[in-house]
């Protein structure tokens, strides 16, 4: 059985991902693996970010911020923008 989870529209970095999908529709491609090779991270650890409320982003690792941020361009606190 597969898990589908919805991720929340305010957060950057499900914001980025969405418009991932929406670019390569039609396209055998799974898009987290995309986003954690540009970024350099793990797909779960990807994963786990764009899950995120803003409160749980203000905990979030200084490093993976940064990463997330200078390889991407996906400002994490940028959630009312």
């Amino acid at each position: 059985m597969k898990r589908v989870y919805r991720y929340d529209g305010k957060n950057p970095l499900a914001k980025y991902y969405y418009n991932l999908v929406e670019e390569n529709e039609n396209k055998r491609v799974n898009n987290w693996r995309i986003i954690g090779d540009r970024v350099g991270m793990p797909v779960q650890t990807i994963i786990s970010v764009a899950r995120k409320d803003e409160a749980e982003v203000q905990n979030m690792l200084v490093s993976t911020y940064f990463k997330i941020k200078d390889t991407i361009g996906v400002d994490m606190l940028s959630f009312k923008k």
